[in-house]
């Protein structure tokens, strides 16, 4: 159970053992009746969508601390008009709790199968919460992805709430310089995956027939962007189960692959980086013994890197607290 949804318990539970108008066995029946409606609430069901390899196993890692196996999801065998076709309906367990992953296979993993696949597409996905459509965030082929999506919208126009797009691996976006200081995009990263954000909306607009689509880019691999992806997975979900789902997230904490000393940095309480001393001819070689030395020893651009370095990893670090 997540700490909102322990809080929310905990308040409830407080209320009704304080209201002085029911009689103490009614108390004892409520609470245990709620008891039992929480722990009796099914699981949450959640679909992957995407093509072998775009890191659908990572994302359940990442967003649920499964420790799945990254590429082994458990395979079963379903029949679909007789032809037998592979997916997986599998429980992980996560630390918070256990969940139903269903991993569709790819459309463009096997063409031969296509309706058959198809039809299974519309025979599972109405049983998920929410369906987490992955996609490499570079990749620009989308004619599959069209075309399913036109046929079951038209078969199952529901759908359309429940899919979230991931653009996973940004961390490989163009021009692939990715910044470890702060374990966040480049400027120049930022930029194409903005570009790329609305470029995919419009690919995808037309055939969702929705007016914005639900697209988050991230990077499972380096645990960028999770807080918000799982955010827009949860307004995905139906009203009455998010609260379910809320209470397995556990996310992989991306500030561990950040820099030690720019944690340090961003820990520090002053809003801004004082301004730094220009250096001085005279000035020793000796290795600086403060943090104002040390800023004051940065090149120009050095220090204007990490200047940006900061805000960029503070914002996605309170980002991640609040959600984490």
């Amino acid at each position: 159970m997540s700490d909102m949804v322990r809080g929310l318990m905990n308040a409830f539970r407080e209320g009704v053992r304080q209201d002085s108008s029911i009689d103490p066995s009614s108390k004892e029946t409520l609470l245990r009746e709620v008891d039992n409606a929480y722990d009796q609430e099914p699981s949450p069901v959640l679909a992957f969508i995407g093509e072998t390899g775009v890191g659908k196993s990572t994302t359940v890692n990442s967003l649920f601390n499964a420790g799945q196996e990254v590429g082994h999801f458990k395979p079963t065998t379903l029949t679909v008009d007789g032809l037998q076709v592979y997916a997986t309906v599998d429980h992980v367990q996560g630390s918070r709790g256990d969940l139903r992953v269903i991993d569709m296979p790819g459309l463009g993993d096997d063409i031969e199968n296509y309706e058959a696949y198809l039809r299974l597409y519309l025979e599972t996905l109405p049983k998920a919460d929410a369906i987490l459509w992955v996609h490499p965030a570079s990749d620009r082929m989308v004619a599959f992805t069209q075309q399913v999506l036109r046929e079951l919208v038209t078969r199952a126009p529901d759908l359309r709430s429940r899919i979230v797009f991931g653009l996973n691996k940004a961390d490989e976006m163009y021009p692939g310089d990715w910044n470890p200081r702060a374990n966040t995009p480049s400027d120049a990263q930022l930029r194409y995956l903005e570009l790329r954000v609305d470029e995919f909306a419009d690919s995808v607009k037309p055939h969702l027939k929705v007016k914005k689509p639900a697209i988050v880019p991230y990077s499972a691999l380096r645990r960028y962007n999770l807080a918000t992806l799982f955010r827009i997975l949860m307004e995905a979900v139906p009203k009455q189960r998010r609260w379910v789902l809320e209470s397995r997230m556990d996310l992989a904490d991306f500030i561990a692959l950040v820099d030690r000393g720019m944690v340090k940095i961003a820990q520090d309480t002053r809003q801004a980086i004082p301004p730094r001393v220009p250096p001085q001819a005279n000035r020793s070689e000796q290795r600086p013994a403060t943090f104002d030395e040390y800023l004051d020893s940065l090149s120009e651009a050095q220090y204007g890197a990490l200047v940006a370095d900061r805000a960029r990893f503070r914002q996605l670090r309170d980002g991640w607290g609040k959600n984490a």
